[in-house]
């Protein structure tokens, strides 16, 4: 089962990627900011990151950042 991470303010998101995907396969976690994301108990265990940002001001930027650094070989959407 793969495991996708989706960083978002809402839950809409996430939402509607576990509707647009198989569950069999599929299994979404949604946290709202990325500092919860490092929290989870196998962070190796994220196959893809999807992350809904305004980047208008450096926030975004930085948690990009972080996401590398904590993920390097994950993919990251944007």
């Amino acid at each position: 089962m793969k495991c996708i991470l989706v960083i978002a303010p809402h839950a809409g998101l996430a939402d509607a990627v576990r509707t647009a995907l198989d569950a069999g396969h599929f299994r979404v976690v949604h946290q709202t900011e990325f500092w919860a994301a490092t929290a989870l108990p196998r962070p190796e265990a994220v196959d893809a990151v999807l992350l809904d940002a305004d980047l208008t001001d450096v926030r975004p930027i930085r948690t990009i950042e972080q996401l590398r650094q904590a993920l390097p070989d994950c993919p990251l959407f944007l």
